[in-house]
């Protein structure tokens, strides 16, 4: 049976069947009239209490008037959360329940106040409260809060325009509760994965990193380089450390032959500490992604930090070109013809033989510098091959 404590200025008016429906639902509430009542009850007995449920509008002291309540109740309320929270070092678990229609409305003031708060409706929606409740209870347990505030730089990122999905600080949190146990379960990589691909979708739905690129490509980008035709326009969003550590980080948990390398090394060392290590170069990963979301946000949340390259501008080494395989030789060269409307690239015979390209065939190039002998030109040419 969970405890609740409950302020609502109207609890002895319509709250008998609330907290009957509660019951039954095994969770216990004790309900107060005002703010003051309320948090003096719940501060005395803050381990007694497993969360608290706010009105959305409500009384400061026990002696207003009908009619006298505000919004002013839910954030001094809120605030006061977050002030014992400080003190007892983990997150309290609370939820709003409001009859009143107009907090609902996606576009009214309580909405622009409070953007991110989910508020339960008097009509309708008891049971979707309890079961709210309840989950935030487990994922606010003692436990895990301590875990939480212990990473509270970490956690700030799941907030609602960081745009990651709530769902994925409850994976984090079953991450650092899985390395706190000391668990060598080479599983673990799939989730490392799974993370960085939410936090390479993330960064492109904010316009920070171009869509549709493989791990790889993303690792490539970051690094500066030239992928499916787009290039970074300020390497200095991402710097230098940063990029080289993604690097590393994709190279030990995507799938591959590699990965088998570092399953086994796990498995033989039987000790966890490599595992540890990725685990706090994710962390140091979603600080960073934070700081990247927050400075993109602070100068246009709408612009790119990418562009498509354009004809005009010089293709370096391990840049990768989409195009169309072109006049085919007898000889056994070809030409790449850019997607960009870029010059035509040289396709040697030996990577037309080794691709069995024939013209027509959509890939992408990747470009390679060289140096022609003959005339000491520095020149560029198709190194390598992937089909589209």
């Amino acid at each position: 049976m969970y405890k609740v404590l409950w302020i609502d200025d109207e609890f002895t008016q319509k709250g008998g069947e609330f907290i009957e429906l509660a019951y039954q639902n095994k969770i216990d509430i004790s309900a107060f009239k005002s703010f003051n009542s309320g948090f003096k009850e719940f501060e005395s007995k803050i381990d007694l209490y497993d969360a608290i449920i706010l009105d959305a509008r409500g009384i400061i002291d026990e002696h207003q008037s009908d009619g006298t309540e505000g919004l002013n109740f839910l954030s001094k309320s809120l605030f006061k959360l977050k002030n014992l929270e400080s003190q007892i070092g983990r997150e309290i678990p609370y939820a709003i329940y409001s009859g009143q229609t107009d907090v609902h409305d996606v576009e009214g003031s309580f909405k622009e106040m409070y953007p991110d708060e989910i508020v339960f409706s008097k009509l309708g929606e008891d049971e979707k409260l309890f079961t709210f409740l309840k989950n935030e209870i487990k994922l606010k347990s003692p436990e895990i809060s301590k875990l939480k505030f212990k990473h509270k730089k970490v956690f700030e990122v799941f907030e609602g325009k960081y745009k990651l999905g709530k769902s994925w600080e409850a994976s984090l949190v079953d991450l650092l509760i899985e390395r706190e146990s000391g668990s060598t379960d080479v599983k673990q990589l799939n989730e490392f994965r799974k993370f960085i691909e939410v936090i390479q979708k993330g960064l492109c739905t904010h316009g920070i990193v171009p869509g549709n690129l493989s791990l790889n490509n993303f690792r490539d980008f970051l690094n500066g380089k030239s992928v499916n035709d787009f290039k970074c326009n300020d390497l200095s969003t991402f710097g230098k450390v940063m990029p080289r550590l993604i690097e590393s980080f994709i190279y030990n948990v995507q799938e591959g032959s590699h990965a088998l390398e570092v399953d086994t090394h796990i498995r033989s060392t039987n000790s966890g500490y490599f595992l540890d290590k990725l685990l706090f170069e994710l962390l140091e990963i979603l600080v960073c992604y934070k700081l990247w979301v927050d400075k993109h946000l602070s100068i246009d949340s709408s612009s790119k930090s990418w562009h498509l390259l354009n004809q005009n501008e010089t293709l370096g080494e391990d840049t990768w070109v989409s195009g169309q395989v072109i006049n085919y030789n007898e000889r056994g060269f070809a030409f790449l013809l850019p997607n960009n409307g870029s010059s035509n690239l040289f396709i040697p015979p030996g990577v037309v033989s080794n691709y069995n390209l024939v013209n027509g065939d959509s890939v992408k190039g990747l470009v390679e510098v060289y140096q022609d002998i003959s005339t000491g030109e520095t020149k560029t040419r198709v190194k390598s091959i992937e089909r589209l």
